[in-house]
């Protein structure tokens, strides 16, 4: 392992982080006698934290860099620590940890999977998507990315998660117009075919090494969009009937309506600008994995 410090930073109000994060990676850090410094943060502070130890690390060769958290949190490492500088270990603390399962495999808790990364320091490149925008930099995302109206149950989604069913369905009633039927989108596929849509969800799948899985949402009536937006945040949205699966490596998205659409890019919601291409990138980063 090099000399140098080790960062670790936590998120720690990612769901599945524990109140002791520190001390209890502190503990497993000092055992194996690895010089550290454990940052803890809470997700608006996380960007500032990633540029700050790029500013602070003179290191000429990537050295390890511990990130605990969901996948919205390894996402924004991703995007913001320098891979000159650090080889991300993303540990599991989200509710899904669906990019944490791309990068290790299944079923091990922190501890395994902190301990085969150091102990054999393999790395392995993970595929992304590239939303290309019109009016600025490009975004990123390594999970999926939702665009439409149906994005609005980031929210929700989290409540039912957890059991929470009275306060996901207050935050259903209270979130405008998100069971709008308008089928607001018009989505242009890189095989010549175009659709329309509610929503489509797009998708980075390992075991599809060349191409987005991609998830169309045109439903009959307010019922059947309630019906697949409840489904697809609580379950698997490949096992939803009413969901039209594609496979492309490249999409357009535009609107009549808005130049504006809700979206949320690996679970974090925000507002963006139309049109957009989204553009998929093979073994675009390379990441530290258990390979488990």
């Amino acid at each position: 392992m090099p000399s140098m410090t080790m960062y670790a930073i936590v998120n720690m109000l990612a769901k599945t982080v524990p109140d002791d994060a520190k001390a209890q990676l502190g503990a497993f850090l000092e055992e194996r006698n690895i010089q550290h410094e454990i940052l803890c943060v809470e997700p608006d502070d996380l960007c500032n934290m990633f540029e700050d130890i790029n500013q602070r690390t003179t290191a000429t060769q990537a050295m390890p860099c511990i990130v605990w958290g969901g996948d919205g949190t390894i996402a924004c490492a991703l995007e913001n620590l320098s891979p000159k500088k650090f080889s991300i270990i993303a540990l599991p603390g989200g509710t899904m940890n669906l990019l944490h399962r791309t990068i290790h495999g299944e079923g091990a808790d922190w501890q395994t999977i902190l301990d085969n990364c150091l102990v054999a320091n393999e790395s392995v490149n993970i595929s992304r998507g590239c939303l290309q925008k019109k009016d600025g930099e490009d975004l990123h995302f390594y999970v999926a990315t939702l665009l439409g109206k149906l994005a609005q149950l980031a929210i929700p989604r989290e409540e039912l998660r957890e059991n929470n069913l009275i306060s996901a369905v207050s935050e259903m009633v209270a979130t405008d117009d998100v069971l709008d039927l308008d089928p607001i989108l018009e989505i242009q596929l890189s095989n010549g075919k175009s659709y329309q849509a509610s929503a489509i969800g797009v998708g980075v799948d390992k075991s599809i090494p060349h191409a987005f899985d991609i998830g169309m949402i045109n439903p009959d009536s307010i019922l059947d969009l309630a019906s697949i937006g409840l489904q697809s945040f609580i379950g698997d949205w490949h096992d939803v009937d009413e969901i039209d699966r594609f496979r492309v490596p490249y999409l357009t998205v535009i609107s009549d309506e808005s130049n504006e659409i809700d979206a949320t890019l690996d679970g974090e919601f925000q507002k963006l600008s139309l049109p957009i291409d989204i553009v998929f990138e093979p073994a675009a980063v390379k990441v530290v994995s258990a390979k488990l």
